[in-house]
C-alpha cells in the first residue's frame, strides 16, 4: 500500500513539473491524498517578474499551516504583464491597478489567486503597501520590497503578509486584535511584533469560509461572475456594508492606524 501511494505522490510530482506547475502540501504528502485534499479550496501563487522562487514555496507553506486549503506554485507574469500599473515616476505598481488586472486574469481553477512581487506598491492617498487584497474578487497581491533586510525577518514579514492577505481573499475584515495576524500593521517595526497566527474567531470564520468555497454552487457562481466582468457585459456586484477591497495596510473601510 505504501509503495503504491508513493509512486502515485512521485506521478503527481512528475506531472506538475511538467505542466509548470509545483504543488506544495497535501497533495504532496503520501498521507493525505485522497477526498480530504480535493475538498478544499485552491490557491494558486505566483511570481511578477524576478522572485526567488523560496519565496513562493515559503508563502504555501504558510498558507498550508494555518488554512484548509491546497496551495499550488505556477509559472510567473512577465513582468510586462501588468505594464498598465506601473507608475514610472514613482517607480511603483498602482496597486488598484494591479489588483483588477490579477481578477481579470486569475486562473479558471482557482478559488483564489495571490500574486508576489519584489517592486515597491502604492495606493492612492498612501506612500506604500505591502498588500492589497480583494475580499469578493478573491485576489491578493504582496510586494516584497520594503520587507526584504537579508535576514530570516525577511521570511517571517511575508509569512505574515500571505496569511492576512488570504484571510481577506476568504472575506475576514481587520481586527484590532494585537494577538491577531488580521490587526493592521503600517511599518515593518510594527510587522515584526504581530503574530503568525489568526485569533480564535478569525480562524474559525476563515475555516467556515474555506469550506463553503469549496463547494460546488459558490464555486460556479463566481466563475460566472468573472467571466461576466471579464466581457464587459455586468458590473461586479456589491456586497451590502461591505467594502470591494481591503488592503492589508489601512484600505477603506478600515482605519489606518
Amino acid at each position: 500500500m505504501h509503495a503504491r501511494v508513493s509512486r502515485l505522490v512521485v506521478w503527481l510530482a512528475v506531472m506538475a513539473v511538467c505542466s509548470g506547475a509545483v504543488w506544495v502540501g497535501p497533495l504532496a504528502r503520501a498521507g493525505q491524498v485522497g477526498e480530504r485534499s480535493q475538498g478544499m479550496p485552491l490557491v494558486v501563487v505566483r511570481g511578477l517578474g524576478g522572485v526567488a522562487p523560496a519565496s513562493l514555496e515559503h508563502a504555501c507553506r504558510a498558507l498550508l499551516s494555518s488554512a484548509p486549503v491546497r496551495c499550488e506554485i505556477r509559472p510567473p507574469r512577465p513582468a510586462g504583464t501588468y505594464l498598465a500599473a506601473w507608475n514610472e515616476m514613482r517607480h511603483q505598481y498602482d496597486g488598484r491597478v494591479l489588483l483588477q488586472a490579477l481578477f481579470l486574469q486569475r486562473a479558471g481553477d482557482a478559488h483564489v489567486e495571490l500574486l508576489v512581487t519584489s517592486r515597491d506598491m502604492y495606493e492612492a492617498g498612501k506612500p506604500y503597501v505591502f498588500g492589497l487584497a480583494s475580499l469578493i474578487d478573491r485576489v491578493a497581491i504582496i510586494s516584497t520590497a520594503r520587507i526584504e533586510d537579508g535576514t530570516s525577518r525577511t521570511a517571517r514579514r511575508l509569512a505574515k503578509l500571505v496569511l492576512h492577505e488570504a484571510g481577506h481573499t476568504f472575506g475576514l475584515g481587520h481586527h484590532h486584535d494585537d494577538d491577531c495576524v488580521m490587526r493592521t500593521d503600517a511599518t515593518v517595526a510594527s510587522l515584526d511584533t504581530a503574530p503568525l497566527h489568526a485569533c480564535p474567531r478569525c480562524h474559525a470564520r476563515l475555516v467556515q469560509r474555506a469550506g463553503e468555497l469549496a463547494t460546488p454552487g459558490p464555486f460556479a457562481e463566481d466563475r460566472a461572475r468573472t467571466h461576466a466582468v471579464g466581457g464587459g457585459r455586468a458590473p461586479r456586484p456589491r456586497l451590502p456594508g461591505v467594502a470591494p477591497r481591503a488592503g492589508a495596510m489601512g484600505s477603506p473601510p478600515f482605519r489606518w492606524p
